[in-house]
Order: C-alpha cells, then structure tokens, then sequence
C-alpha cells in the first residue's frame, strides 16, 4: 500500500504558486467590492501604452448602522506593469508618486509586440487614508486578453478584496477583536493559523506574526509575536491591547502577517506565508457585518472570525 503524505507536511510548488499568482484575477470568485473603468490605447508609434482612469465605484464600504456616521472615501490608484516574477513602475515618475485619479492619463513604456507576458496591476487605496500596506484591493488586467489599437477603449473591471482571496491562498489565521469602549482598547487576539502552505513545508518550521495597526492611513503600532513551532498548525492565543479613541477604532485598520524563519542557520530573512487586512473595506459575503464592523457596533464582545492568507 502506498503511504499518504501527512498532513503537516504540506508543500506549495513553486510553479503551482507561480501559476496561480499569474491567474489571479481572472479566475478567482470572491464577493465584488467594486469596478475600476479604464481606457487603453497605444501610441501611434506603438512604443506607449496610454493608460486613462476613468473612474473607480466602490460598493464595500462601512455600514452607517454599524460606525454611526457616513464614510467619506476618496479612491487612488497606484499602476504596476508585472512581467512573470519581476514588477515595476512606470509613468516617468517615483514610485511614491505613481498615482491615478479619475481622469489622469499615464503612459507606460513598452511595445505593442511585447504585450503578451505584461499583466497590469491596478492597486485601489484610499486616499484620506492612505498607506502602501493597506489597499483596499486589486485588478489585474493580462494585455494580451484585450484589444489594444490607437483608439481609446474602455474596460470595466473587478476590484479583488486585498482583505480576502487578492492572490494565493496560504492558510487561515483565527483572530478575536473586542472594542473595550470605557477603556478606549481594542484587545486583540491571535489565536492559531491553519492549512499553512509553504515551498518549504510546515512541519517542525518556527512561525511568528507581525501585527500592524493604522489610523487614517498612520502606522500606530507595530508588534511582534513569540516564534511558535507548527504541529501542523500553529496555536499562538497572543493577547494584545491597543489604545485607541472611539474616533480612532472607526479609523483603523489591522494588518497580520504571518512568517516563518528561514530554515537554513545563516540566513536571517525570515519567509512571508501571507497577510490580511481587517478594515473597513472587507468584502461582506453573507453576513450582514464583517468582522470589523462587528467589533465597532458590539462593543465589550468578543467576536472571533477566521480570515484568509494571501500572497
């Protein structure tokens, strides 16, 4: 009888990744948290790809019911060229300041010819708070899919939740949110992280997390967990309190990032497993609150949902 590969020693092959990251976006289901309108078209000498953002609709946004007040949003995005494993920016500018409204116009320097391996990469943030590590989602556009001519065409496309399934799959991590209201505290709770999947395997590997809180877009805090060995899973049950006003807790966002150190003695980089973002823009699915709106509308409760890994 052939012998079945234990669980805890769960691979991801890298080309498996590598295929999936070049999917996404065009296969992924995931609950619609908005549009991205977009116009493309190539220069007359096909050397430039015009790029037009015509406007960006976002439906996954907070509940008056649960936040008490009406959410104010003011969309950017950041325009990414990606070719297989390599990304860049383009635009003639910085990094830091590649950046779209509704109605700005940017080029991108490649060849009609060359489209067949460039995905364009569009990442939605807020702007009144903004941050890199926080988007509100993504839409992946592969060039070769459309119909690029000298004439402007526009595209309508899917914003992927950066708080759920954006790229592959990872694991789950359990967390617990209770806003302390008398206090003014958010406890948060990192209880375990499950279906870890690695090119390296799980089993026997150390894992921590680093936590991120935001306000209107400010890193306030940033914490660092204990290493915890995965048996398969991992069981961390961390408990934090974080001081924040009731005007601050509807202004946060929480970012979990799950690594695992590396298993070879000389080398300190540790291997991101994935992320998730806890905010006010995650998609609702069935339930009529997320998880973060739960927090702020049922304050001195404990509410425990588990949330997705993502690369």
């Amino acid at each position: 009888m052939q012998a079945r590969t234990p669980p805890q020693s769960r691979k991801l092959c890298p080309r498996a990744r590598a295929k999936s990251y070049d999917d996404v976006g065009c296969n992924l289901t995931h609950p619609n948290i908005g549009n991205v309108c977009i116009e493309l078209w190539y220069s007359r000498d096909d050397e430039l790809l015009m790029i037009r953002l015509v406007r960006v609709d976002l439906l996954a946004m907070p509940n008056p019911a649960a936040i008490g007040s009406k959410w104010d949003v003011r969309p950017v995005v950041k325009v990414c060229l990606q070719h297989k494993k390599r990304s860049f920016w383009h635009g003639g500018q910085s990094k830091a300041n590649c950046s779209l409204v509704p109605h700005d116009t940017r080029y991108l320097p490649i060849k009609r010819d060359a489209v067949q391996n460039e995905c364009l990469r569009l990442a939605v943030f807020d702007e009144r708070r903004y941050n890199e590590k926080i988007p509100i989602g993504f839409v992946f556009v592969r060039l070769v899919e459309i119909d690029l001519s000298w004439k402007s065409s526009a595209y309508v496309r899917e914003i992927a939740p950066s708080s759920e399934l954006t790229g592959f799959n990872t694991g789950r991590v359990e967390v617990t949110l209770k806003w302390d209201s008398p206090s003014e505290k958010l406890r948060l709770r990192i209880l375990s992280a499950k279906g870890i999947m690695s090119p390296h395997g799980t089993l026997g590997r150390s894992f921590f997390t680093r936590t991120f809180v935001f306000v209107s877009g400010v890193e306030v805090k940033h914490l660092k967990s204990i290493t915890h060995h995965a048996n398969p899973n991992v069981q961390f049950d961390i408990d934090y309190a974080i001081a924040l006003t009731s005007h601050e807790i509807i202004e946060s966002f929480i970012l979990i990032q799950l690594y695992a150190k590396s298993r070879e003695r000389l080398s300190f980089t540790p291997e991101l497993i994935g992320s998730t973002i806890i905010g006010p823009y995650m998609p609702k699915g069935l339930n009529s609150f997320t998880h973060w709106e739960n927090m702020i509308a049922n304050p001195m409760e404990e509410i425990t949902e588990s949330h997705d890994l993502y690369l």
